[in-house]
């Protein structure tokens, strides 16, 4: 991964696609930059609401 921590990077960390090496670099990147943690907190609530709304398909 490169220093440069992108929306992508944060996405994937919540979707649980990265390394723990990886996971740890934007975790960090995150609570260091507003940006990022707000960025976080919409994705994780997002996927929170996801697992409880019923599926309507």
């Amino acid at each position: 991964m490169t220093n440069l921590i992108t929306d992508y990077d944060i996405q994937a960390l919540v979707d649980d696609e990265l390394n723990d090496d990886d996971a740890e670099l934007v975790m960090l990147y995150i609570l260091e930059h507003k940006w990022a943690r707000e960025r976080y907190a919409h994705l994780t609530a997002q996927k929170r609401l996801l697992k409880v709304l019923p599926n309507k398909r």
